[in-house]
């Protein structure tokens, strides 16, 4: 796997991909985090990422056409559904106006027919015909008839031996004029059933009004042709002209016609350097957040961490804080504020800058605006409070904003925040489980729900698994009495205290961000240890007097597994119990 991937010079434009190794032992997690392996991006209905160079071939592009289904409700001889086939698969790529995107155009041969359901590699020039279809539109397409019960039996080549004996196989059949009966259901008067016919390979229809005779099933087809769709037992491969896929230099976004991209793939070109950390040479990183006092509890760790890892490199992290800010407020912020409820400016503009060695904090000065024309930032990331998770819409009309606001290429994430600590009873009380940690997780399944679905938008290139981290070291017992309040948490609000919490979350977004950017994450061996006198030191933003718990070799070695199985794993706890030592 090391010859397969190497890291780059990064300047001001990122790289965005995902390894597609399925790893779930830390050792090979160590492994791959210091060896690397090829890359992809996997099912996304627009891929996006950014590319320093340009011109790289893609590797693969694999496309899934799903069937393309007219109709509502069951389909039966009064209300046809309709199936539109595919007869080729287009391809866009834009760069960052996707009003304006290039197409590439692979045509389907002739042999394969008409394709419903599959999939097309068209940087390979492979296509997959997984779902057959056939016409029944007159007596010669019927394979027998029961005219006792009323129903003609189809011939499905290729079906094999499928018994379609539960609910969830009958699915796998769909048809214009019948509704797919299930196996619990009784007969009705246009019903399509299927069961092993003659080796497996037919469907039975029944229409009492009409299959008393193969003449009149005939003719009543003949007037009304219908069209059964399969899934075969083995799919049909054709070889199609492959398209070139080059990357822009910048921002790359691909989508296509059909359901999803499957699979992205390309090698990332070759390094220019690097270091013992396995950060590679650049001259500078920026980031800049929007969020509330969460975005403190997770991320504040975060420049020090980057610092360490990539030590050659210039560190701007910055944070326009409000407190319990949702998605809504931000809006309202950009949109210059709406008099006296929500200024336009953020209650303070929070800056750690490397080349300062602190944390600078300016209240009541920046505008959004103001915050994304001091640099050109490398990575924007979008949170807000953990109690609006049912707002999903503010999201990308937030992120629509910012992105049509900036004129340079920026990569954006979500940040998850932690979910509440189970001994919060002034919030997570109210949640569903029968024991306070059932309530914390889930809260954390809120948490992940949302953020899954917004990496799925085309705004978001990646989610920061921070709360993933947090909740994967509470399965440990032994940090069920680590912080004030226990949990890892300082209040009751459930943030999080300096120390061993904010450190995992820290290590979370550090380890997905070098990802992100093309780097070679390297936890293990890094030295930054939380200390109250040297966070003082920096003017850390939120450090007041809370104490710094919990750090420990033992502990930080905790907080890197568990930071590594939430990048693995970002929307479910892993129980770090099985990874103990």
């Amino acid at each position: 796997m090391s010859s397969e991937l190497s890291t780059m010079k990064f300047g001001s434009s990122v790289i965005h991909l995902r390894d597609d190794q399925a790893r779930t032992d830390i050792a090979d997690l160590e492994d791959q985090i210091q060896n690397g392996s090829l890359v992809t991006i996997d099912h996304k209905s627009t891929a996006s990422f950014y590319d320093v160079i340009g011109a790289q071939p893609l590797n693969e592009l694999t496309v899934d056409m799903g069937i393309r289904e007219s109709g509502s409700s069951d389909p039966s001889p009064a209300n046809v559904h309709t199936f539109t086939p595919y007869s080729n698969c287009v391809i866009y790529h834009s760069g960052s106006d996707m009003s304006s995107p290039q197409s590439s155009t692979v045509s389907f041969p002739n042999e394969a027919g008409a394709v419903y359901c599959g999939s097309v590699n068209v940087a390979t020039g492979k296509l997959k015909k997984t779902w057959g279809a056939v016409l029944v539109s007159g007596e010669s397409d019927i394979h027998g008839i029961n005219t006792d019960r009323k129903l003609v039996t189809i011939s499905l080549p290729g079906s094999g031996s499928a018994s379609w004996s539960t609910e969830a196989e009958m699915k796998k059949l769909k048809c214009s004029h019948f509704k797919t009966l299930s196996t619990s259901a009784t007969w009705n008067n246009y019903d399509l059933f299927a069961s092993k016919f003659n080796g497996g390979e037919s469907v039975a229809l029944k229409y009492a009004e009409e299959f008393t005779s193969l003449s009149a099933a005939g003719a009543w087809f003949q007037a009304h042709p219908t069209l059964i769709l399969y899934e075969m037992e083995e799919a049909e491969e054709y070889d199609v002209t492959p398209a070139e896929l080059l990357t822009y230099t910048g921002q790359n976004v691909f989508w296509s016609n059909g359901t999803e991209i499957s699979r992205l793939r390309y090698r990332l070109p070759p390094s220019t350097g690097g270091s013992d950390s396995g950060g590679g040479s650049r001259n500078y990183f920026r980031f800049l957040m929007f969020g509330n006092s969460f975005t403190y509890s997770t991320l504040e760790y975060l420049p020090l961490l980057l610092q360490e890892l990539l030590p050659d490199t210039e560190i701007v992290f910055a944070i326009c804080y409000s407190p319990g800010c949702a998605f809504a407020k931000h809006i309202t912020k950009f949109n210059g504020g709406n008099g006296d409820d929500i200024a336009a400016e953020y209650d303070n503009y929070s800056e750690y800058n490397s080349t300062a060695g602190e944390w600078e904090t300016i209240t009541d000065k920046y505008t959004a605006q103001m915050a994304l024309d001091k640099y050109e930032w490398d990575v924007i990331g979008l949170q807000q409070s953990v109690e609006n998770l049912a707002y999903f819409d503010d999201m990308g009309t937030f992120a629509g904003l910012v992105q049509n606001y900036i004129t340079y290429p920026a990569l954006f994430v979500y940040n998850m925040a932690q979910a509440r600590h189970a001994g919060d009873t002034t919030w997570v009380v109210n949640l569903e489980g029968e024991t306070m940690k059932d309530k914390s997780n889930t809260h954390f399944g809120m948490i992940a729900d949302y953020a899954e679905d917004a990496e799925a938008t085309p705004y978001v290139d990646g989610v920061l698994p921070c709360a993933t981290a947090v909740q994967n070291l509470r399965t440990l017992s032994a940090m069920d009495a680590i912080g004030d309040s226990g949990y890892l948490a300082k209040d009751g609000g459930g943030h999080l205290q300096h120390g061993l919490g904010m450190l995992a979350a820290g290590y979370a977004a550090a380890y997905k961000l070098m990802r992100l950017i093309g780097e070679t994450p390297k936890l293990y061996g890094m030295r930054f240890t939380p200390a109250y006198e040297d966070l003082s030191a920096i003017s850390s933003p939120t450090l007041g007097n809370s104490a710094v718990v919990g750090i420990t070799a033992e502990n930080k070695m905790r907080a890197m597994k568990a930071a590594m199985m939430a990048v693995k794993n970002p929307y479910t706890v892993t129980d770090m119990a099985d990874y103990e030592a």
